[in-house]
């Protein structure tokens, strides 16, 4: 084993029934609202707008690896705490043009801050009565890329469809260490993972008592705004590359 490979212990909540990844959870949702079911605002997310402000790519870059790391954001919390504080048990937000920036096409750093948001999203929908995530936008802005002659799906497009094995789940708590973003929910018979390796080094998944099963891996080249390099295979064991993105299944032994 390569020496810079770690090997990182994942713990789900087996007691924790969660609460459901819902369907406008997902990221993008074509559905007319009810009326009056917000009772609230469009939320503008601070997290995506500091990480870039006054910054180059590779600054940029490095921010991206620390994004929503402690599972806060600036502006939710002042929705919550101050704005309002009064009513927050009547708010429901919904979080409006999420994206780390727009115009850029689809890259690897995109791909990576997509991916992190979305389990941020999964994991913190209670904490900040999150019940719409609007993705701004699908097209030519990294998801899919439509020219004259044609459209293609991007990585950040596969992304969602992988992650939306999460639908329907209840997440449950899932320990890991800071190098690894995870986001588990429970599905009858079997938890559905999807997992981030915020870092420069590979690393291998082990969940003690639960056997781990169907890996997918998004790997990619370089991490930056200027590389769009990425493959996607099935693995026999849950093991993830740099900064890469894995989903799998895991079921009690």
């Amino acid at each position: 084993m390569d020496n810079n490979h770690s090997i990182t212990r994942i713990k789900p909540d087996l007691s924790d029934r969660g609460f459901i990844f819902e369907p406008g959870l997902f990221g993008i949702n074509m559905e007319v609202t009810r009326k009056g079911f917000f009772r609230g605002i469009n939320a503008q997310m601070l997290n995506n707008r500091k990480l870039f402000a006054g910054t180059d790519g590779v600054i940029a870059c490095e921010n991206v690896k620390n994004t929503y790391l402690h599972d806060t954001d600036e502006g939710l919390e002042f929705y919550k705490d101050e704005l309002l504080a009064e009513v927050w048990e009547k708010v429901r937000i919904c979080v409006d043009e999420w994206n780390f920036c727009w115009g850029s096409g689809s890259n690897n750093a995109l791909l990576i801050s997509n991916a992190l948001q979305l389990h941020f999203f999964g994991r913190n929908a209670d904490k900040y009565h999150i019940r719409e995530a609007r993705f701004f936008m699908t097209v030519n802005e990294g998801m899919i890329t439509v020219s004259a002659t044609g459209s293609k799906v991007e990585s950040s497009g596969k992304l969602f469809r992988f992650m939306a094995g999460h639908k329907g789940g209840n997440v449950v708590s899932c320990a890991s260490d800071d190098s690894l973003d995870v986001l588990c929910t429970r599905h009858d018979g079997y938890y559905y993972v999807s997992a981030v390796n915020r870092s420069g080094a590979p690393c291998s998944i082990e969940a003690d008592g639960l056997e781990i099963y169907d890996c997918i891996e998004i790997s990619v080249g370089e991490f930056s705004f200027f590389s769009n390099d990425y493959k996607i295979s099935a693995k026999s064991d849950a093991s993830v590359g740099a900064y890469g993105i894995l989903f799998f299944r895991m079921k009690e032994k």
